[in-house]
């Protein structure tokens, strides 16, 4: 099938969790910003409103080589892959508004408290 249609591409999903799901249908969406519009006009920032609501959001990252996978010739039983072991997530963040405005990646790594 794949060669009849060059344009298609076999490619693993992202898992999005369901609640993030619900979130982004269009009638979540639309019932949220009409729940809000009033207290928008009430404090006069509904003409602002692409400059004042920002959406932020994070994941998590493990900076270790894991290679999805190697090329090896047929019949190889063992395939090992290195790696340095060290499974500890970073943080990143970002945020972007409606105008178009947005915060550069803020990496947050782990970190050891001393006293």
């Amino acid at each position: 099938m794949l060669k009849q249609h060059p344009d298609l591409k076999l490619r693993k999903p992202e898992p999005t969790p369901a609640v993030s799901h619900q979130g982004m249908e269009r009638e979540v969406v639309k019932s949220y910003f009409k729940a809000i519009r009033p207290t928008l006009i009430k404090h006069n920032m509904f003409d602002k409103l692409g400059a004042k609501i920002w959406n932020m959001n994070e994941t998590g990252i493990v900076l270790d080589n894991i290679p999805m996978k190697v090329l090896t010739r047929s019949g190889t039983k063992y395939l090992h892959s290195r790696s340095s072991g060290n499974n500890e997530v970073t943080t990143v963040i970002a945020a972007v508004n409606p105008d178009g405005g947005k915060t550069p990646p803020c990496m947050i790594p782990k970190c050891f408290m001393t006293l």
